[in-house]
């Protein structure tokens, strides 16, 4: 398995393509303190993140468009 980086999304939720993270959280309660908003994830390819292949967290009015996931272990 490849090495993914250490980031707040891989280590919560496994190794991610996509991560949208709220602005502000608590990373041990998952708490959030400031979510984001209209965010958009378009036109892409995905494959082959145990974890997932887009995932967003505190986020409000996320928009996922002309995304392909391809044997991804959860979202998309």
């Amino acid at each position: 398995m490849p090495a993914f980086p250490k980031t707040l999304c891989n280590g919560g939720f496994g190794p991610t393509g996509v991560c949208i993270l709220a602005k502000s959280l608590n990373p041990k309660t998952g708490v959030v303190f400031r979510s984001v908003r209209d965010d958009t994830a378009a036109g892409m390819l995905i494959t082959g993140f145990p974890g997932n292949g887009v995932f967003g967290y505190g986020t409000d009015g996320l928009t996922v468009t002309r995304v392909t996931a391809i044997n991804d272990g959860g979202y998309c």
